[in-house]
């Protein structure tokens, strides 16, 4: 019996210094379409926790432009479960058509989360 999974993701994102100023908001803006999107699919309100990853995503891009590089790489990882499921895939659907001259090099683990008797199984 299936009882819920996890994604594991770990993401390197490579560009520009003008592609990087533009990742906080698509960030911000992905975030909000998604949360009032699923706030309707839900029992309780996961906007905080997509708020979370939008800072999460442009604090990592706003690292890179500090640095003073040209051009600029960051990674980040992210693990979801089934109730906050899509919205690393939202953003990277994101930066892919919005930035297209980004590269993207995503590594994403589907973990199926089952149940039985006293103790759990990852398979």
């Amino acid at each position: 019996m299936s009882v819920g999974y996890s994604m594991e993701y770990s993401v390197v994102i490579h560009g520009s210094r003008a592609d990087f100023e533009q990742i906080p908001a698509i960030a911000q803006k992905v975030s909000d379409d998604y949360a009032s999107r699923e706030r309707s699919q839900w029992a309780w309100d996961q906007t905080s926790f997509y708020q979370g990853m939008a800072r999460y995503l442009a604090s990592s891009a706003q690292e890179a432009l500090d640095s003073g590089e040209d051009p600029l790489t960051f990674q980040v990882e992210n693990s979801e479960g089934d109730d906050t499921h899509g919205i690393m895939e939202a953003f990277l659907t994101a930066l892919d058509t919005q930035l297209p001259n980004v590269a993207i090099a995503a590594s994403a683990i589907y973990v199926d989360t089952e149940y039985r008797g006293d103790s759990y199984e990852n398979s």
